[in-house]
């Protein structure tokens, strides 16, 4: 069953890029599964823009991570509307925090 997990986010500022770009880092609970949904209100961070976004999927709880995309090799979706950035969790791999950088202007 997917659900809306913003609530249970931890969010983090990355490394500044510049004045004109923001970084962040958006980390899951243990608990996520793939079709889970996230949003991101980009004016919360001073942006109007969405760029980029990394994935990384801990396969083993707080141990070992991988990236680029989920253990099924499928990248999670986005979508931005009205300054909303939603991104819609990826595969059918339950039960496992993943974590986000994501890049903004």
């Amino acid at each position: 069953m997917t659900a809306d997990i913003t609530t249970g986010l931890t969010i983090r500022d990355g490394m500044p890029l510049s004045n004109a770009y923001r970084e962040i880092f958006v980390e899951t609970a243990a608990t996520a599964d793939g079709g889970d949904t996230f949003t991101i209100t980009l004016a919360s961070y001073g942006c109007t823009k969405f760029l980029a976004i990394d994935e990384y999927i801990h396969t083993t709880e707080d141990s070992v991570v991988v990236g680029g995309m989920n253990a099924g090799g499928t990248a999670s979706t986005t979508s931005v509307t009205a300054g909303v950035l939603t991104v819609t969790l990826s595969g059918s791999t339950t039960n496992q925090k993943r974590v986000f950088r994501i890049i903004m202007r």
